[in-house]
């Protein structure tokens, strides 16, 4: 304990010397934000019971301490393992706090705080339904309309909602892909336009094929590589 200490003095006194600490807390209360949002997600539409109850191992059911509930730490501390009957610990939520403050190290200077809360919440109730229940809810797409724009020239719209189109009537009759992807498929092209869109969706079916269940020809969450393909692709654009 008295290294855990150590290091929150550490920190904190290296933020609190340094100029650019607005950036360092925007990094710091992503991982926080995106904790609370997919523990609220998980326990209120998928384990209801769950709520009111003190956090657990999904495992042996033994009482989290407060240093285990730490956004990243409390996962390295752990060593990616549960302390007590040592199964391994589900990596989602950890993945989901990293890149979550990383998106907002990377948007604070475009977007508004409530944008950014707006944007990450949507996001991350998008992507832990589908991965753990491989549906959504299309009315948190909306706040995805958040994602910085694109110049793109308009007729790129135009050709993208054509070939979106038939991209929709091919998918609708041999179910490769559901509605709420196509729906997402559209506000990337809105707001990031048609090669953008295209670049986003290359790398997020190279993360698919990096998924073993793919191989296992088993049903894989199609919403989080495409989150994640557009936070790279937007790193990219802005020299990261």
């Amino acid at each position: 304990m008295s290294i855990i200490l150590w290091f929150f003095n550490q920190f904190f006194g290296y933020l609190l010397t340094r100029r650019h600490n607005m950036i360092t807390i925007y990094y710091l209360f992503g991982p926080i934000w995106a904790s609370f949002i997919i523990t609220w997600t998980q326990r209120t539409i998928f384990h209801p019971t769950d709520v009111t109850r003190r956090s657990h191992c999904d495992w042996c059911y033994h009482p989290l301490t407060w240093w285990q509930l730490l956004p990243l730490l409390g996962y390295l501390f752990q060593r990616g393992r549960c302390r007590y009957c040592q199964t391994p610990i589900d990596p989602y939520s950890t993945i989901g706090e990293l890149l979550t403050g990383y998106l907002w190290f990377l948007l604070h200077a475009q977007l508004a705080m409530a944008q950014l809360i707006f944007l990450t919440t949507s996001a991350l109730i998008l992507a832990t339904t589908d991965y753990y229940g491989q549906w959504i809810d299309l009315r948190w797409l909306i706040g995805l309309l958040f994602i910085p724009p694109w110049p793109y020239p308009k007729f790129e719209l135009i050709i993208g909602s054509i070939g979106l189109t038939i991209l929709l009537i091919t998918i609708k009759k041999r179910h490769w892909l559901g509605s709420g992807d196509l729906w997402l498929f559209g506000i990337l092209l809105w707001c990031r336009g048609l090669l953008q869109t295209a670049v986003i969706l290359l790398i997020a079916c190279s993360l698919i094929l990096l998924h073993p269940k793919i191989w296992q020809h088993q049903p894989v969450p199609f919403v989080p590589s495409l989150l994640i393909g557009c936070l790279i692709e937007l790193s990219y654009w802005n020299g990261f």
